[in-house]
């Protein structure tokens, strides 16, 4: 009766071990996955094309960050989101985005003064005897896209998340994306 009892005692240990231990090599999995998944989307330079022979487009991978991990490596998004009166625990994204506008401009000056305006920026000033008052105004215009890429692909079927991917479209013609950042904060 003894044998029997100490058997099953070792049973249910050896069973809830197991349990235990699977869901331990689980989690590590998944974290195998987003840290190869990180070290890609750091590595991986930013994609750009055009589309419609003018409209530029630059892609970037997607950066997984949990919130201690943002805390300590992107300390000046953390204190974003402080002044921002937000809790860490709230945000599900973060970009960052640089664009650079470049073009040259051909003035007629009437007056010692000059003006120009399109679609994208404004320019005006006027040439006084040692100095020159000038004003400008430029606009952008992005467009972004999440999309998520599959793991799996069968046929028409598809399952599965790799990660995601970040499309930004700068509308303007002459302004390109230099940098792109995209981060989802994990719990």
């Amino acid at each position: 009766m003894k044998a029997k009892l100490a058997i099953g005692i070792v049973i249910v240990v050896l069973i809830a071990a197991i349990i235990c231990l699977s869901n331990l090599l689980k989690k590590e999995r998944y974290e195998s996955k987003r840290q190869s998944g990180n070290v890609e989307a750091l590595f991986s330079e930013l994609k750009t094309y055009k589309v419609r022979d003018s409209l530029n487009v630059a892609e970037s991978k997607q950066l997984r960050l949990t919130i201690e991990e943002l805390e300590e490596y992107r300390e000046a998004d953390a204190k974003l989101i402080k002044e921002l009166k937000l809790k860490p625990s709230q945000v599900e994204y973060i970009t960052h985005t640089k664009v650079v506008t470049k073009d040259s401009i051909v003035f007629m000056i009437k007056d010692s003064c000059f003006n120009y305006a399109d679609k994208w920026a404004e320019f005006s000033g006027c040439i006084r005897s040692d100095t020159v008052d000038f004003k400008y105004q430029t606009s952008d215009s992005l467009s972004t896209v999440v999309n998520r890429e599959y793991k799996h692909r069968f046929l028409w079927f598809r399952w599965g998340t790799k990660g995601y991917r970040m499309k930004i479209v700068n509308h303007n013609p002459r302004s390109r994306i230099t940098y792109n950042e995209f981060i989802k904060i994990e719990k």
